[in-house]
């Protein structure tokens, strides 16, 4: 927030990137000092002050795309044989969502077909049962979605590490805005 504006005091060009499908509190302020707010799609551009946005795509690492499952699942030392579930809590840590995992996988124990991948934020104290793995985001967001089938995630998908660029199907909570 600060270096936007500082920007605007000394009447330096700021352009902000908006990565999500709907743009966030802070970057909705800001737009009005920045230049220009780079975003992601229409649908974006649109919940932002006319003649601000600019449609640019979203830029996504190579990392993200030229990966394969079995470097996934051998990073985290995964069944290769098992349908991989990953859940993503967000760097911060998803508190709720941490303990609703614990007691899923818990009830998913009998399943021999499934192993559950779960990033947890910074600092998360809990312990998941047999049969998960918890990342606190020490690898980039693109290795987990390589070793997942699936992946409720309780962020914008385009900030997931490109769950969709990976054709890791996805659930997600902003999904109604890409429709």
């Amino acid at each position: 927030m600060a270096p936007v504006v500082v920007g605007a005091v000394f009447n330096t060009p700021v352009l902000i990137l908006e990565g999500n499908a709907i743009p966030g509190r802070t970057n909705r302020l800001l737009a009005r000092l920045g230049r220009a707010v780079a975003v992601s799609s229409e649908a974006a551009a649109a919940r932002l002050p006319a003649g601000r946005a600019v449609v640019t795509g979203l830029p996504i690492r190579r990392e993200v795309v030229s990966g394969t499952r079995e470097e996934g699942i051998r990073t985290f030392g995964l069944a290769p044989n098992r349908r991989t579930v990953l859940v993503i809590g967000g760097s911060q840590g998803a508190a709720r969502l941490n303990r609703a995992v614990e007691e899923a996988v818990v009830g998913l124990a009998g399943r021999r077909d499934l192993q559950v991948l779960h990033q947890v934020g910074r600092g998360w104290d809990g312990a998941l049962p047999r049969g998960a793995r918890t990342d606190a985001f020490g690898h980039g967001r693109d290795v987990p979605a390589r070793a997942a089938g699936s992946a409720p995630d309780r962020s914008d998908p385009r900030g997931s590490g490109g769950l969709g660029y990976v054709r890791v199907p996805y659930i997600d909570r902003v999904g109604a805005a890409y429709a």
